[in-house]
């Protein structure tokens, strides 16, 4: 009986969980480990605190502890032994999760109960952890899906897009009669809206390096303010834009700050679309000693006290499960700090909430400026083969590069280009990057093998470049691109560029 006593007395004082014994009055003994878990540096301190007073007034189920607890302790006494989770509150206040197992046993003839307790805080970090892990992971393969998708709409749309726009483009050209010119005008500038939009959409999901150069910041936000102008006016928000046009460049890459601002212009939607009128929002920029310093202010319900330290946190969100995903703001910062630049909050006036953006001007205003074109000339009489699958965009190019040329040939792909070039002697070819058989980049590699002098006589035609292999590519090779939808002047110009360009 003796070496009994001794291996449980030794169980019970050198156990590395904290154990204790009690009853309905209270605690009846305890181990070191117990005493450490809750801060106690005497035993007989914390033989006199009530079970209640190591918990929190409630549990995270929302149940009073004093509740809870007798509940478990029912329980226990009932089937024997119970495991449960619960929330205790050490002697200097502070609270952790522990893994609790109750187990009923008899001493000196009255019901009592033996508790094993386990700070599990440590198992609950990794879990949370595993769980933004996963979160983090949802979110990628969403925009992964989301680019795959926005690619294939993209090409398939910039394809009509780039129809409509250049017909418009030659209505403009040769027509004479003033109606037909203002009808072209209009075609066309619808066009180029809907071309817009598409951009937008592309830059959210594209995934490659960053590019930066000298940009208009009023060119940034507008592009925001075109993708978001259907979810604004359908929530009756007012819009005012003061970013004046002849601002110095901002330095930066288009499609990070672009997504930057249609960040901040959600999240003002987002906050404006449940409060009565009326609804304003409004950007504005100027030039600091030190950049230039953008506001997006609404005026919304602002963003609490409470929580300001944190609205910039990975996936902390107010909004509801399903509403937010607790990322463009953190996202947003991540892309102006890379930048050089900064991101705060402040309020706004009468009311709201207002981002204030520093970013970095350009280095030289100079590098703003688009490089000189070359004029096309009328003299002008090249070869040129035109290579694409869709016969509209192939008939459109012809029509637009005739003054140009004295001859231009159809291929409907790179295979059939590739016999066209063996035929004949051309000093041009426009091809598409996608398509059957042979695409672009095969066809540029089977020419530079056998035609070296084509490696730099040769434009791509796209609607869309976000796709990594053809994004690297382009970036490889330092090819001219011809992005859909485009105009007959631009089309003209860029030929002409490359022409003019010293030979490889």
């Amino acid at each position: 009986m003796a070496r009994s006593d001794d291996l449980l007395a030794g169980a019970f004082i050198r156990s590395g969980d904290a154990i204790t014994f009690l009853d309905r009055n209270g605690f009846i003994d305890g181990n070191d480990a117990v005493l450490q878990m809750f801060g106690f540096g005497d035993k007989s301190e914390y033989l006199r605190q009530h079970p209640a007073d190591l918990s929190p007034e409630f549990q995270p189920d929302g149940r009073p502890s004093r509740v809870a607890a007798e509940q478990w302790m029912q329980r226990a006494l009932a089937e024997g032994h119970v495991l449960l989770e619960w929330v205790h509150r050490r002697k200097d206040g502070t609270t952790f999760p522990a893994e609790v197992m109750l187990v009923a046993f008899m001493l000196d003839g009255a019901p009592a109960l033996a508790a094993t307790v386990r700070d599990i805080t440590r198992r609950r970090q990794a879990e949370e952890e595993v769980a933004r892990q996963r979160e983090t992971l949802y979110q990628s393969e969403k925009m992964a899906a989301l680019g795959s998708l926005l690619a294939g709409v993209a090409h398939e749309l910039n394809n009509p897009l780039a129809v409509v726009a250049t017909q418009a483009g030659l209505m403009l050209e040769t027509a004479t009669d003033p109606a037909m010119l203002g009808r072209a005008e209009r075609i066309g500038a619808a066009a180029e809206r809907c071309a817009g939009i598409v951009r937008s959409f592309l830059a959210i999901a594209r995934q490659k390096s960053p590019s930066r150069r000298a940009l208009r910041l009023v060119d940034v936000v507008q592009g925001a303010i075109a993708i978001t102008a259907y979810g604004l006016r359908s929530n009756g928000i007012e819009v005012e834009v003061a970013v004046p046009c002849d601002l110095p460049p901002v330095w930066g890459d288009a499609d990070q700050l672009g997504q930057v601002m249609m960040n901040l212009v959600v999240n003002a939607q987002q906050a404006l679309q449940d409060r009565p009128g009326p609804r304003r929002l409004r950007i504005a920029a100027t030039e600091a000693a030190d950049g230039l310093r953008l506001t997006v202010a609404d005026s919304g319900p602002g963003v609490p006290p409470e929580i300001r330290s944190r609205i910039f946190d990975p996936f902390f969100t107010t909004k509801p499960v399903g509403a937010g995903t607790g990322v463009g703001l953190s996202l947003s910062r991540g892309i102006v700090e890379a930048h050089g630049g900064s991101i705060a909050l402040e309020d706004a006036p009468g009311g709201g909430a207002c981002f204030v953006l520093m970013l970095p001007r350009a280095a030289s205003p100079a590098d703003a400026a688009a490089s000189p074109v070359p004029e096309p000339s009328a003299a002008a009489a090249w070869r040129i083969l035109v290579v694409d699958d869709e016969p509209e965009i192939a008939d459109a190019l012809t029509e637009i590069l005739a003054p140009l040329a004295a001859r231009i040939d159809i291929a409907a792909n790179g295979a059939e280009a590739l016999r066209r070039v063996a035929a004949m002697e051309y000093d041009l070819v426009i091809s598409d990057l996608r398509m059957p058989e042979l695409d672009g980049p095969n066809l540029f590699r089977a020419l530079r093998d056998r035609r070296p002098r084509f490696a730099g006589r040769i434009i791509f035609v796209t609607g869309d470049t976000m796709t990594g292999s053809l994004d690297g590519f382009l970036r490889e090779t330092g090819l001219p691109v011809l992005e859909k939808p485009f105009t007959p002047a631009e089309a003209r110009r860029l030929v002409v560029a490359a022409m003019s360009a010293p030979p490889p």
